[in-house]
């Protein structure tokens, strides 16, 4: 018998047809995730996948859930990847239902996209990640799309929390702190199956994220930004505003923030010289559907 090593996409490849796992390596160097339960991971064929394979939809919208969307940017220099998960949190076990991954887009134009998929997915809540380039996606996402469901947060020693108040700053800045929260949550989550995710970069990047200096993060030469969208969710379900949130006791506050004049930030604005139809047309036209007509017609629906 055969080990195969320095597999393409983590410690995961397909065989047969079947996924299958580089198992003496799973767990071996301190990831996140227990040997055991990432072994047990298994994704889907998503319901739908765009031309370019950048976003990706395993369950439709329902009008009658609840979401919360997640973004971490990047530069868009073909470098690290700008993320957008969505999770259905309407029960338990939460679901990871659409995923966008995609590492040329400018953050200008990424804003973009979280806005069109925030309010598909019935203006899901976001938290957008703000450590550097991410301060101006949420700018824009709150001045120039008057997108109202956005997490603000202030920074404490013992890690970032959501607050409305005169302090508190669009976004969540992952510190050391919250990152910290964050990934212990992930890990509570997953193995206890109370967050599933059947997408294939969630779980390859799980497979690869291991203890790094009393910190968590990507093991050289792989990524992470899909599992820091992870990471963020599941720092917010350790916060009063989820509880908030599944009740509908937030929404007066978000209304209150967007009415509220001390919020007052500077009107900035971007031009990239882009028109809007010409992304459009390129970022979810020609739709490529993966499954039957049906599946077709939901990316009608959405687009």
């Amino acid at each position: 018998a055969y080990d195969p090593i320095n597999v393409a996409n983590g410690h995961l490849y397909i065989g047969g047809g079947v996924v299958n796992h580089n198992c003496s390596f799973l767990g071996s160097a301190g990831t996140l995730i227990i040997g055991d339960k990432l072994q047990k991971l298994a994704f889907v064929d998503p319901i739908w996948v765009s031309e370019t394979e950048d976003f990706k939809i395993y369950e439709k919208p329902d009008p009658t859930h609840k979401y919360i969307l997640t973004a971490d940017v990047s530069e868009g220099v073909d470098r690290d990847y700008s993320v957008i998960s969505i999770f259905d949190v309407t029960e338990r076990p939460f679901k990871h239902v659409a995923k966008y991954r995609n590492n040329q887009i400018p953050p200008e134009m990424f804003v973009d996209v979280i806005a069109k998929l925030g309010k598909k997915y019935n203006e899901a809540l976001a938290i957008i990640e703000t450590n550097s380039i991410g301060v101006n996606v949420a700018k824009d996402l709150w001045l120039e799309y008057e997108y109202e469901n956005i997490v603000r947060s202030v920074e404490r020693e013992s890690g970032a929390k959501v607050s409305y108040g005169g302090q508190s700053k669009l976004g969540v800045k992952t510190t050391k702190a919250t990152k910290r929260i964050g990934c212990s949550t992930l890990k509570s989550l997953i193995e206890t199956d109370t967050l599933i995710t059947n997408d294939f970069e969630a779980i390859s990047e799980l497979s690869t994220f291991i203890s790094q200096n009393s910190s968590w993060g990507a093991e050289e030469g792989k990524y992470d930004d899909v599992v820091m969208s992870m990471v963020l969710f599941a720092w917010f379900t350790q916060q009063q505003a989820f509880e908030d949130y599944m009740s509908g006791a937030m929404n007066s506050v978000l209304r209150k923030a967007r009415q509220d004049q001390e919020w007052g930030m500077p009107d900035i604005q971007f031009t990239d010289g882009i028109e809007d139809d010409g992304f459009d047309n390129t970022m979810f036209a020609p739709p490529v559907s993966r499954g039957s007509d049906g599946d077709a017609e939901i990316l009608h629906e959405l687009f």
